[in-house]
């Protein structure tokens, strides 16, 4: 339902690629998981941003071999990517924060930040889309050893952030 109740810009198509003009993943932030601590996972995820005066756009690229997930499994037990974003002067988690879950199969579970500085699962207006790299889901489910990773594309509107309009900078914590 997310797609029909969030209009994003013209311009843009949150299907999970990266093929509008605006995506310069040169300039990516790039997260790097190399330990024996992960039974010797080596992965990375890259993050980049687009504002527009509609919202925010969020291009995030998985590059891990090991993509695992199920619809019967905690997202965040998934292969998945988490990100939380709020506006760049907030000094901790506030009610206009917001986090995202998104697993490799598009699975999505969205939290709304509180005063307490934590998180609490909330229902938020977004849209994101996954596409998997040299993996297929089969029954619902992924589980390789062999594929590239997985991109998600994903759009957050100012208003959810508690904004009126395009300010100068967010933050955006990806993990």
């Amino acid at each position: 339902a997310d797609p029909v109740l969030v209009p994003t810009d013209p311009s843009m198509t949150v299907d999970g690629r990266f093929d509008e003009d605006v995506w310069d993943l040169s300039g990516e932030f790039v997260y790097s998981v190399n330990s024996s601590s992960y039974g010797g996972v080596q992965a990375t995820v890259g993050t980049t941003a687009h504002m527009t005066d509609m919202g925010l756009y969020l291009a995030v690229r998985v590059r891990d071999s090991e993509i695992y997930a199920s619809p019967s499994r905690a997202i965040n037990l998934n292969s998945s990517i988490e990100l939380w974003v709020q506006t760049a002067d907030a000094a901790a988690v506030n009610p206009d924060s917001v986090q995202m879950r998104v697993d490799a199969l598009g699975n999505i579970s969205k939290y709304c930040g509180r005063e307490s500085n934590d998180f609490y699962a909330h229902y938020f207006r977004s849209v994101a889309a996954v596409t998997l790299l040299d993996a297929q889901a089969q029954d619902g489910v992924v589980a390789t050893n062999s594929a590239t990773g997985f991109d998600v594309e994903l759009f957050i509107p100012w208003t959810e952030l508690g904004l009126s309009g395009k300010p100068e900078s967010v933050a955006v914590y990806p993990q």
